[in-house]
């Protein structure tokens, strides 16, 4: 499964334009989150640190499924702030979608 969110931008000239962002919480965003977290997906908490590193590593995932469709990898980790800091909440309410066994009711 892949969520697009939408993150407004402004392109090289200068205009205003919409960039969308794929996510996939997939087995290598999970792992990679792992990696440099050092904790496990169970251990994912509210903490924005770790909402930083699973959306980041579920968007590079995402452009990588969607690569044949254009997608590319156009933020680094560092770079990445500004899309958090806009998309935080809606990344972090469409997670839950990603474990459809694990939903609270």
């Amino acid at each position: 499964m892949i969520k697009i969110l939408e993150h407004k931008s402004i392109d090289e000239n200068g205009e205003d334009s919409i960039v969308k962002i794929p996510i996939t919480v997939s087995f290598s965003a999970i792992k990679n989150f792992q990696n440099k977290t050092g904790k496990s997906i169970a251990e994912f908490s509210d903490d924005m640190e770790d909402a930083f590193a699973l959306f980041y590593y579920s968007y590079v995932a995402g452009c990588k499924t969607l690569k044949n469709q254009g997608f590319k990898v156009r933020y680094e980790f560092d770079e990445f702030d500004p899309v958090f800091d806009e998309l935080a909440k809606q990344f972090i309410d469409v997670v839950p979608d990603f474990f459809p066994d694990q939903k609270k009711d």
